[in-house]
């Protein structure tokens, strides 16, 4: 199972995924599944194969870094 965050602002959804994956934390960037240049940002989410403890930590970790 998977969330889509969508995301706007300054930073792409590119340089918010390796920031996350430098705190451990694994996501997939929308725009490079997209096909077609639509401006489309966003954070591929997955979570059905961790524990209520690493999805809160990741949880916290992701609000550390979009902030």
């Amino acid at each position: 199972m998977q969330l889509l965050a969508r995301c706007h602002g300054a930073a792409t959804d590119r340089k918010l995924s390796a920031r996350l994956l430098e705190a451990g934390v694994v996501s997939r960037p929308l725009s490079s599944m997209l096909y077609h240049k639509t401006g489309e940002q966003g954070l591929f989410l997955g979570f059905a194969a961790w524990n209520e403890k690493e999805i809160d930590r990741a949880a916290r970790v992701l609000g550390r870094i979009v902030r």
